[in-house]
C-alpha cells in the first residue's frame, strides 16, 4: 500500500487491526471516535466472514460491540480474533530499547497465541503490585503477609517464564531460515531468554530467592526478581546484537 503522507494509510491498517484483534495498537477506544462525535463504526470482510465494530460514547465510557456473522459480542476472545502480523517502525527499536519493550513484545505474542496467558499475566501483575505495596509498609507488620505473596508470585512467575521459554524455543526453530530468506545471506540467528532461573524449577528457585532477598527488597521498596525483571537477547552468528 502506497500513498502520500497524511492520506490515511496508517488509519486503514489500524482499522483492519481493530476488526481482527479487537483493539488498536496505538490508541484507546475513545480516541477511535472522531472528536465531538458520539459514535464510530467499522465494517469489513475477512474472506467470506463479515465483521463490524461499533463504538459509542455513553456517559464517561465507551461501549464497544463486535458483530460477527450477525452475532453480537462485547469482546473478542482469542478464538474470535483473526491472526495478524503487524509491523511498524518502533519494532526496529526492540533490540536497542530497554528490556521492558522486549518483555511486552514477547508477552503480547503469547496473549495472542496462547489461551489463558493474558489472564495469567494479569494475575501476576496484581500479585506483584500487592507484594511491592507490602514492601513499603512497616517491616514487622508486612512480613506476616509476605510469604503468601511470595508463594503466589513464584507460582505465577514459573508459568510465565515457562511460556516465554517455550515460545522462544519455537521461534528459534525457524528464525535462521526465515532471516536468511529475507536477507539473502547465510547466517545463524537466535533469541535467548535471559531468565534468572532454569525453567524446570523456576517457581521453587524464585520462591527461595524472594525469601532470601526480603531485607534488600524492603530497602529497595520493590521486588527485584521475577519475570518482570528479565530480558531477551538477540544473537547473530553467535555474537550479541545490541
Amino acid at each position: 500500500m502506497v500513498g502520500p503522507n497524511a492520506s490515511g494509510k496508517t488509519n486503514l491498517l489500524e482499522a483492519v487491526l481493530v476488526l481482527a484483534r479487537g483493539s488498536s495498537y496505538r490508541a484507546k477506544d475513545a480516541d477511535l471516535i472522531k472528536f465531538n462525535q458520539p459514535w464510530a463504526r467499522l465494517d469489513g470482510f475477512f474472506g467470506r466472514q463479515s465483521r463490524t465494530a461499533k463504538l459509542a460514547i455513553k456517559e464517561d465510557r465507551v461501549d464497544k460491540t463486535f458483530v460477527i456473522e450477525a452475532k453480537n459480542y462485547k469482546r473478542l476472545n482469542l478464538e474470535r480474533t483473526i491472526p495478524t502480523v503487524f509491523f511498524e517502525p518502533n519494532h526496529l527499536q526492540l533490540i536497542t530499547r530497554g528490556p521492558e519493550q522486549r518483555r511486552e513484545y514477547i508477552d503480547d505474542l503469547l496473549e495472542r497465541s496462547q489461551p489463558g496467558f493474558k489472564t495469567l499475566s494479569g494475575h501476576y501483575r496484581r500479585a506483584l503490585a500487592q507484594r511491592n505495596a507490602l514492601l513499603k509498609y512497616e517491616k514487622t507488620q508486612a512480613q506476616r503477609q509476605l510469604f503468601a505473596w511470595n508463594l503466589r508470585l513464584s507460582e505465577l512467575g514459573g508459568k510465565i517464564a515457562q511460556a516465554r521459554q517455550e515460545l522462544i524455543d519455537d521461534v528459534n526453530k525457524k528464525l535462521s531460515r526465515n532471516y536468511n530468506q529475507i536477507a539473502k545471506t547465510k547466517s545463524s540467528v537466535r533469541l535467548e531468554y535471559n531468565s534468572h532461573f532454569p525453567a524446570a524449577n523456576y517457581a521453587s528457585k524464585l520462591l527461595s530467592k524472594l525469601e532470601s532477598s526480603t531485607e534488600l527488597d524492603f530497602e529497595r521498596g520493590f521486588t527485584a526478581y521475577g519475570p518482570h525483571r528479565e530480558d531477551i537477547s538477540f544473537y547473530l552468528n553467535k555474537k550479541l546484537v545490541g
